[in-house]
């Protein structure tokens, strides 16, 4: 019989988690809060004309130790879309799963390791990874291609 592995909680989060976290809200998030972007959790979110626009922080979900890997997700959610629906009472109690919107409700999704590789790249962070380097990387990326992919779609 496989093991099961407990779930993650404050308790037991991989100290990989912090790396990755550090790259993210260190990093990426103190450049996107400058550019009107709010950070919640693992999660910055701007609203711009119709749009909402999202870039996620996903950890994978087996890290443990000192290694691990992550992607960024980018998402655009149009609250106009789904608020007919919201009117109607019997899909009113969705309101509350929509505020603030999280990924699953994005018209449009993509991962930033597609726009740069063409592919689902999942990022690796282990001892010999330097973070300056990652975050000086993944920020250019995000800039150069995942800020352009978010406005394509404003």
């Amino acid at each position: 019989m496989k093991k099961k592995r407990p779930p993650k909680d404050k308790e037991n989060i991989a100290p990989i988690e912090d790396s990755i976290r550090q790259i993210f809200h260190e990093g990426l998030a103190s450049l996107m809060e400058a550019l009107g972007y709010k950070l919640q959790g693992s999660v910055l979110r701007k609203t711009q004309g119709e749009a909402v626009f999202l870039i996620e922080l996903h950890t994978a979900k087996w890290n443990e130790g000192e290694s691990g890997d992550f992607v960024i997700n980018l998402g655009v959610h149009y609250p106009a879309l789904v608020n007919d629906i919201l009117r109607i009472p019997a899909y009113a109690y969705l309101r509350s799963a929509l505020e603030p919107p999280n990924l699953n409700v994005c018209a449009y999704q993509v991962r930033l390791g597609e726009l740069w590789k063409g592919t689902d790249y999942w990022w690796h962070v282990g001892p010999e990874s330097d973070l300056k380097v990652m975050t000086e990387q993944l920020t250019v990326v995000l800039v150069e291609l995942g800020l352009a992919w978010l406005k394509d779609r404003q």
